[in-house]
């Protein structure tokens, strides 16, 4: 569930109506203040069940950047960590995996909703570095932050600015691409996601999915 706006975004104006596809579920904010007839006006925050809309605040206390148009098995919402998640520095730069040059199993998926089984998947061998950093986050009391996989990582770079407080240099994924590589997204220019060896130090933002 989605709690409220996310802090320090910009509200939304009180003109504007929550839509929530009756077919679908997919929520939308109505700058008219009216819904279409295929949709249902939904005024309840989100802490009482509401659901969410891009640029919302998070049960885990970040911001929600990329809604599915369907509820899928993994969820429906990606919530990244707010800027503040590890203050004072920010986003902590670290190698992929302690172990540099063996494949692991399990961490091949790339789709939006692979992240949570890849990270898991990686923390079998990995005790240190990108995924244990991820998923040590606890925001909102929740423990099932992960490293985000290629697609969903690509996604959070398209809101970087709606998130915030990214460095301009590589992000990793928890997608691997060979044995001594993994899938990072460069964040200082619109770049497509590519292949960064695993011993480089990259940045890292935890997410969770809902």
């Amino acid at each position: 569930r989605c709690p409220s706006r996310q802090d320090g975004g910009t509200p939304a104006p009180t003109a504007k109506v929550k839509c929530v596809s009756t077919s679908t579920g997919f929520a939308r904010y109505s700058r008219t203040g009216a819904c279409n007839r295929s949709e249902r006006v939904d005024r309840r925050a989100g802490a009482r069940g509401g659901s969410c809309v891009v640029g919302d605040r998070g049960p885990g206390g970040g911001v929600v950047y990329y809604s599915a148009r369907r509820a899928a098995p993994w969820g429906r919402y990606l919530e990244a960590a707010p800027k503040t998640w590890n203050p004072p520095a920010g986003d902590l730069n670290v190698i992929w995996c302690p172990n540099v040059v063996d494949s692991i199993p399990g961490t091949q998926a790339t789709a939006i909703g692979s992240g949570r089984a890849n990270t898991a998947a990686m923390l079998a061998v990995c005790s240190t570095e990108a995924a244990a950093v991820a998923s040590a986050y606890r925001g909102g009391g929740l423990s099932d932050w992960f490293l985000p996989s290629k697609d969903e990582l690509r996604a959070l770079f398209l809101r970087q600015k709606l998130v915030g407080g990214f460095q301009l240099h590589g992000y990793w994924s928890s997608s691997e691409g060979s044995p001594n590589e993994a899938w990072i997204q460069d964040f200082y220019a619109d770049y497509t996601p590519a292949l960064s060896d695993k011993s480089y130090a990259n940045f890292v933002r935890p997410i969770r999915a809902f």
